[in-house]
């Protein structure tokens, strides 16, 4: 079965989660579900990426693995996404695959430009991100290191943000509020 990305994401406005809760499990149990939300990423759409990606992040928080193929396309749609949002989510749900060290390079590059987002939990995550390049290409560190102490002037949420990467706790809090 296809999925047209647009009329699955009509019902969510972009911010109440409940109609993606809702899709998320239609396309758990769809031969194509997890394809369709991965095509559904480079979207030139705000609210399918946001969308897709936020199915995405709960998928694999909750257990879902992504194969080596399709964490190439996980890391491929950060580099185009644009929506605040869908980024946050591609940043977050980096430490939770498993990645190759020949991907470091990438994940560096668009982390780098992410730490100048004017959006607060995007740059955090972006350094975030930075760290998960360096824990794959260990002589990154140093400059990754620099990077840190070069952003010790912004929000307190950046900062608590490469506190815990520093430490090496690279994953989100998946603690239900």
């Amino acid at each position: 079965m296809s999925y047209d990305p647009h009329a699955l994401f009509e019902d969510f406005d972009g911010k109440d989660p409940a109609p993606l809760v809702a899709l998320a499990g239609e396309l758990a149990k769809s031969d194509d579900g997890f394809e369709t939300i991965l095509a559904a990423l480079t979207q030139d759409d705000e609210k399918v990426q946001t969308g897709a990606t936020w199915i995405l992040k709960h998928w694999i928080e909750a257990g879902c693995t992504v194969d080596r193929r399709d964490v190439e396309r996980v890391i491929a749609a950060l580099e185009v996404v644009r929506a605040k949002d869908a980024q946050l989510h591609l940043l977050q749900i980096l430490p939770f695959l498993e990645l190759d060290p020949s991907s470091a390079e990438r994940i560096f590059d668009v982390a780098l430009a992410l730490t100048r987002s004017r959006h607060t939990f995007v740059r955090a995550w972006a350094y975030n991100a930075l760290a998960v390049a360096a824990a794959l290409e260990p002589e990154r560190r140093d400059e990754v290191d620099r990077l840190f102490d070069a952003a010790a002037t912004d929000r307190a949420s950046v900062r608590a943000r490469i506190r815990n990467a520093r430490k090496g706790q690279l994953r989100p809090s998946t603690q239900k509020r």
